[in-house]
């Protein structure tokens, strides 16, 4: 089954998908912050994920961003539009790690922006790999979903 980076600052809403990629065998780490994100995907204690590898790397949009020294600059309000836009300056950074681990990136999001969803699109991001958080309400048409991203994956090795 597949390692799962979810980065993403909801917590109570992610629970029960979180329980269900358990349940279907899956290995999901969930980060709340840009930062823990990086940590995962950089430092080589974590980058490999449980068990070997991350295969799929969930991100938010739309996240906060706690300043800190390195977050100011690469995170400013500015740049994440005061975090509406913060998962897509996170893959920007972090795109060519992503793919150097062998990772899908996708984007469960509760924003609907067209501009968002076009610039990710830009960045190479299939149409696919972003949809609407309320579009998938039920955790059984996520895990099918994030199946589906893994079965891609998985056709693409």
């Amino acid at each position: 089954m597949a390692n799962i980076l979810w980065i993403d600052n909801d917590r109570v809403f992610l629970n029960p998908f979180v329980s269900r990629l358990k349940r279907a065998n899956h290995t999901p780490v969930h980060v709340r912050t840009v930062q823990e994100g990086e940590e995962y995907l950089n430092s080589p204690e974590k980058a490999l994920g449980p068990a070997g590898g991350w295969h799929l790397v969930l991100i938010d949009v739309m996240m906060s961003v706690p300043p800190t020294a390195e977050t100011c600059e690469a995170y400013s309000a500015e740049a994440t539009r005061q975090g509406r836009r913060a998962g897509v300056v996170f893959y920007e950074r972090n795109r060519a790690r992503i793919a150097e681990l062998g990772a899908v990136a996708a984007f469960p999001t509760m924003r609907g922006d067209d501009d968002i969803r076009q610039e990710l699109i830009d960045l190479g991001v299939p149409h696919a790999n972003i949809v609407y958080k309320m579009d998938l309400p039920d955790t059984r048409e996520f895990l099918a979903w994030v199946e589906g991203l893994l079965a891609v994956r998985k056709g693409n090795e």
